[in-house]
């Protein structure tokens, strides 16, 4: 037989049992990695993880794709410690493999990047189940409702607590401990924290804060997620002017004739702010006439108040003293003067001996100063050494005009009154 015709015939015989050989060798799968998905903490995650690509069964010497069950049983691990047993579903199929879609559903309790692994069974048993790999991108929850209380009410000088506002996280999962709050006053005061709470449905923001002054104030309220959500509201403050509370001195005694100094009352300011030149005081003695009382600060937070009198004649005098504020706010209280006919010793209105100049001696005037351009405080001061007093204060938004400043008078400086007449005045509001 020539040689070439026998080399032929081994290359024909061998051809087959060479190609059956790799055909029988089991198709491995291997390890694959998805693109990632995208999830909401605190929401159910329902999708695909991602793809696992499964060689087809070998029937004699051709691939039978068709021969794949629907489905593999599959496993995840989310990344966040928790594993679920799934089911991969059969897709598309080609020459030699079939694609299986590996889905599940899940909750991720906070935000971050999650890296996921998950494994599909093998149909043929070989020891290495398929693995796979995925990012999973958890976005932080939103903030929802937020609402601003209404309604909040305060007086100057006052630390009171203020239920500011409302929101929600759509993390059910969330709680108080993953927000701050940061409220600004609306009073140029630095911007402090506030207290968040659970409440039903969601959470709220409280905060104490004193306001210096009486007004309307608005308070921007931020909340902060720790991943990074935010809500803000603005709720409106009205606050109030604080109370004034006196106690009268008295009963008082004073002699016919004599001028006598009298220590007339004590009063508290439930604002711990005020200081004397803040308020003024106005004493009607009982005999037709009035005069200012000098205010001064006294133990305790409290603030006293003296005048100077002279009565006479002898008799029992009602005396009535009205302490005013900057803001308007007065009390009124009374006491009683027991005056005696002159005897030519001078005794006190409190029965110290102490004697000073007249108070209400015929003849003093009221000559109105100048106010324009001085502050209220100065402003009382002066008309009071002019036995003027103050009245009616108001103000008004002027440009260019410093708060506080007084604008306008009346009646205009220069005028001639009773002592103890009241001078208006109208003052440089702060800018809105």
């Amino acid at each position: 037989m020539p040689r070439g015709t026998a080399a032929s015939m081994i290359r024909r015989w061998l051809l087959p049992v060479t190609i059956s050989l790799l055909l029988l060798v089991p198709l491995s799968p291997s390890d694959a990695a998805s693109p990632g998905f995208a999830a909401t903490e605190g929401q159910e995650f329902s999708g695909q993880v991602g793809v696992a690509l499964i060689p087809c069964k070998k029937e004699g010497e051709l691939f039978n794709c068709g021969a794949l069950p629907s489905t593999l049983s599959a496993e995840i691990e989310w990344g966040d410690g928790i594993a679920d047993m799934v089911q991969a579903t059969k897709g598309a199929c080609k020459e030699t493999t079939c694609d299986y879609a590996v889905t599940g559903t899940h909750i991720y309790a906070e935000e971050g990047s999650y890296d996921v692994a998950f494994t599909v069974s093998n149909p043929f048993g070989v020891p290495n189940p398929l693995k796979g790999s995925a990012t999973a991108d958890v976005a932080d929850a939103a903030l929802t409702n937020p609402a601003a209380t209404s309604g909040l009410a305060g007086s100057e000088g006052d630390s009171g607590s203020y239920h500011l506002m409302s929101f929600a996280d759509s993390n059910p999962g969330a709680t108080p401990g993953d927000f701050t709050a940061v409220i600004d006053w609306g009073d140029g005061s630095s911007a402090s924290g506030g207290t968040v709470t659970a409440s039903a449905g969601g959470f709220a923001v409280s905060a104490s804060h004193p306001y210096a002054e009486e007004g309307t104030y608005p308070a921007t309220v931020r909340v902060n997620d720790v991943g990074g959500q935010s809500a803000v509201a603005t709720v409106q403050i009205a606050v109030a002017d604080a109370s004034l509370t006196a106690t009268p001195a008295g009963p008082l005694t004073a002699t016919a004739r004599i001028p006598a100094a009298f220590a007339l009352a004590r009063f508290l300011d439930a604002d711990p702010l005020g200081v004397a030149s803040d308020y003024s005081a106005i004493v009607e003695w009982g005999d037709g006439t009035a005069s200012t009382g000098t205010v001064t600060a006294g133990q305790s937070g409290a603030f006293d108040v003296a005048a100077a009198h002279d009565y006479t004649a002898q008799g029992i005098y009602s005396v009535s003293v009205r302490i005013t504020d900057a803001a308007l706010t007065s009390v009124r209280v009374a006491t009683t003067v027991t005056v005696r006919a002159t005897s030519g010793t001078a005794m006190s209105g409190n029965g110290a001996g102490k004697v000073t100049g007249s108070g209400g001696a015929p003849g003093v005037r009221c000559v109105v100063p100048k106010l324009e351009g001085k502050k209220l405080a100065p402003a009382r001061r002066l008309l009071e050494r002019h036995h003027c007093t103050l009245g009616k204060v108001k103000r008004k938004r002027r440009a260019g005009a410093k708060r506080g400043v007084v604008l306008s008078q009346a009646p205009k400086a220069g005028s001639h009154l009773r002592e103890g007449s009241r001078v208006s005045v109208v003052i440089a509001a702060s800018k809105p």
